[in-house]
C-alpha cells in the first residue's frame, strides 16, 4: 500500500516537434521529471539525446529549446513520446502502468515520416503493445540515450543512431555506416565486427540474448539490466507453460527424452531444462533449480526394463542424457556428471583407436529409409564406445576436461569422422535392447557440417557452435571452412546473413534448435537467432575480441 502513494497520475504536457518536412520520428516513453519541469525533451543534463543528434548533424550541441528545435526541424527529425499519459513514480520507465497512448496518425499524417524509432527498450515495448496495429511494423529500436545506459559510450550510441541520417535525405557531420550486406569489409577489425554484431543484437533481440551478449560476451552486464531482462523472460509464455508443467518432485512434465503423447514440445523434462537453460539470467531460478534437483530423486530409463546399465549401449542411455541437460544449465560444479564427461572422451577417443566404426558392429538389416534405401544397421557390439550428440552437448558446456591433450584428442576424431567415406546412402546406428532402436544422435563416419541444396550452401550452426565451443576451429579445416563462411557473412549492421539449416536451428529438441526469440514470423526476430549463433561461432573460434 505504501508504494501505491508513490504513483503520480502525469499528462504529457508538451508538444511533439515536427514540421510538414519531417522525414523521422524519434519516440521516448515518457518525460522524465527533469523534462517535465523544462517542459521540453530530454531534459536530464546527463541523457546523451541532444549530443548524438549533434554529432551525427554536425551541429554544435543545443542550449535552449529553440535551439533543440532548430537542429531537428532542418535535419527533418520529429520527436514526441509514445505516452500521453500514465500513472508513474518520478522518472521510472518500470513503474508506468494505466498507460494513454499519443495519437500518432496525428503527425503521420501532416508530415513525411517513413520512419519510426524507439529510443530505448521501454519506448520500443510500450509502441509495440499500444499502438494501433498498421503502425507496428514501422518502429525500430535504438540504444536509450539515457544516463541509466551507461554501457554505451557517446560513440557508441552515434555509431548504432547513424543509420537515421540516411532517412532524412539530409546527411550530416559524419560518416555514416554502410547498410548494404558485404562479403568483406577492408580493414575490418575483430573489435567493429563484434561491435556491429552486438550492437544489432542489443537493439532488437529477445531478452534472452541481450542477456548473454552482455554477460557472456561483452562482460560489462549490471544487476539491475539482469533483474529486468529476467523478469521479462519470465513473462514468456513458453516459460510460463514449463513451470505450469513442473511436478512436486521438479519434474518437468509427463516426459523424460522428448514430447510424446502425453508432452508438448517443451514440457518435459529435457527440453524444458535445455531451454530454461539457455534463456534464463538466474540459474538458482526455482523452476530450474528445482528441475535439475530432481535428477538426483528421479531415475529414468530410457530403454526401459533394457536401461539398466548404462554402459552397455554404445552411443546411448539414460546417463548422457540427464549429463547434457545438467550442463547446458550450467551446473557442472554442483552436480557431478564426471562419468559422463570421461564417458564423452572415452567414446570420442574410440574413433581414433580403430579403423573403421565396422570394426566394433554387427552389420543387419531393418526398415528402410529414403537416406537407407537398403535398410543397413550398424549394430554396435555390447560394452562398446562411440560418440554422439549428447557427448559433444556434454562437453560444449563443461570445463573440467579441457587439456591440449583432450582437445587435440576430439579434433582428431572429428576429423576422422568428417572425411567423405563416398557413401550413396547413409546406414542408421544402432544398438540391440532385444530390438533394435536408433542411437542417441551418433556421429556417422562422413558426416557433414552443412548440406548443399538447390546449388546452395546451408550451414549446420548447431553443430559448428559446439565444436567451437570446444576449441576446434584452428584444428578442423572442415569447421574452419565453415567459420570463415559465417565470418564473411556479416553484413555492415552486424546482420549474419550466412544460409543455414533452418530445420537444426528452429525450436529445441532432443537433438536440434537453438531458437531463442518467441516468433519467427518477424524477420528481424529470426535474425537475432541467427545472428546470435553467429556470433556465438566467431566468439568461440577466437575471431572477436572485446
Amino acid at each position: 500500500m505504501e508504494k501505491e502513494k508513490n504513483y503520480s497520475h502525469v499528462v504529457h504536457n508538451f508538444e511533439p516537434v515536427y514540421n510538414a518536412e519531417s522525414r523521422v520520428l524519434i519516440l521516448g516513453s515518457f518525460p522524465s521529471v527533469k523534462s517535465r519541469e523544462q517542459n521540453f525533451y530530454y531534459g536530464h543534463p546527463q541523457n546523451r539525446f541532444w549530443k548524438v543528434i549533434a554529432q551525427l548533424t554536425g551541429w554544435s550541441v543545443p542550449v535552449t529549446v529553440e535551439e533543440k528545435k532548430k537542429m531537428l526541424l532542418e535535419n527533418r527529425i520529429a520527436i514526441w513520446d509514445v505516452i500521453a499519459s500514465c500513472d508513474i513514480i518520478g522518472s521510472s520507465d518500470s513503474s508506468i502502468k494505466n498507460v494513454v497512448v499519443n495519437d500518432f496518425e496525428s503527425v503521420l499524417h501532416c508530415s513525411k515520416i517513413q520512419k519510426i524509432y524507439a529510443n530505448g527498450a521501454k519506448a520500443y515495448d510500450l509502441y509495440q503493445k499500444y499502438a494501433p496495429e498498421p503502425l507496428c511494423q514501422k518502429i525500430m529500436k535504438l540504444p536509450s540515450t539515457s544516463p541509466a545506459n551507461a554501457a554505451w559510450s557517446i560513440e557508441r550510441l552515434c555509431e548504432a543512431w547513424e543509420g537515421i541520417l540516411q532517412d532524412t535525405g539530409v546527411g550530416g557531420g559524419r560518416n555514416t555506416i554502410s547498410h548494404e550486406g558485404t562479403k568483406e569489409r577492408p580493414g575490418d577489425t575483430s573489435d567493429g565486427m563484434l561491435g556491429r554484431i552486438s550492437g544489432f543484437l542489443l537493439q532488437n533481440a529477445n531478452p534472452s540474448i541481450v542477456y548473454h551478449v552482455k554477460n557472456d560476451i561483452l562482460k560489462n552486464i549490471m544487476e539491475d539490466d539482469k533483474r529486468e531482462l529476467q523478469d521479462r523472460i519470465l513473462q514468456e509464455k513458453i516459460i510460463q507453460d514449463i513451470i505450469a508443467c513442473q511436478k512436486e518432485s521438479g519434474w518437468l512434465g509427463n516426459g523424460f527424452h522428448g514430447a510424446n503423447k502425453n508432452a508438448g514440445q517443451y514440457e518435459n523434462q529435457e527440453v524444458g531444462v535445455k531451454y530454461l537453460g539457455e534463456k534464463l539470467v538466474y540459474k538458482d531460478t526455482p523452476v530450474l533449480k528445482n528441475a535439475i534437483g530432481a535428477f538426483k530423486t528421479v531415475f529414468p530409463r530410457l530403454f526401459g526394463e533394457y536401461d539398466t546399465d548404462c554402459n552397455r549401449y554404445a552411443a546411448s542411455g539414460s546417463d548422457i542424457i540427464k549429463a547434457a541437460c545438467v550442463a547446458r544449465a550450467g551446473y557442472e560444479d554442483s552436480f557431478d556428471i564426471t562419468k559422463e564427461i570421461t564417458s564423452a572422451l572415452e567414446s570420442f577417443g574410440r574413433v581414433t583407436e580403430i579403423e573403421s566404426v565396422t570394426d566394433i558392429v554387427k552389420i543387419r538389416k531393418r526398415r528402410p529409409e529414403r537416406s537407407n534405401p537398403e535398410g543397413i544397421a550398424y549394430v554396435f557390439n555390447n560394452y562398446e564406445k562411440w560418440p554422439c550428440w549428447y557427448h559433444l552437448d556434454i562437453l560444449a558446456h563443461t570445463d573440467s576436461w579441457r587439456t591440449s591433450e583432450n582437445i587435440a584428442m576430439l579434433a582428431d576424431a572429428f576429423n576422422k569422422l568428417l572425411k567423405d567415406m563416398g557413401f550413396d546412402y547413409q546406414p542408421a546406428y544402432c544398438v540391440d535392447i532385444g530390438h533394435l532402436v536408433g542411437c542417441c544422435g551418433a556421429f556417422k563416419e562422413g558426416m557433414k557440417l552443412s548440406t548443399e541444396t538447390g546449388g546452395e550452401h546451408y550451414v549446420f550452426l548447431n553443430l559448428v557452435e559446439y565444436m567451437c565451443r570446444c576449441g576446434l576451429y584452428s584444428l578442423v579445416p572442415s569447421l574452419k571452412k565453415e567459420v570463415d563462411i559465417i565470418y564473411a557473412s556479416i553484413d555492415g549492421q552486424g546482420i549474419c546473413r550466412a544460409n543455414y539449416s533452418e530445420k537444426a536451428l528452429k525450436g529445441m529438441g532432443c537433438y536440434s534448435g537453438g531458437q531463442l526469440e518467441v516468433d519467427w514470423r518477424s524477420k528481424t526476430r529470426k535474425l537475432c537467432d541467427v545472428t546470435y549463433r553467429g556470433l556465438l561461432i566467431l566468439y568461440y573460434s577466437g575471431l572477436l575480441t572485446c
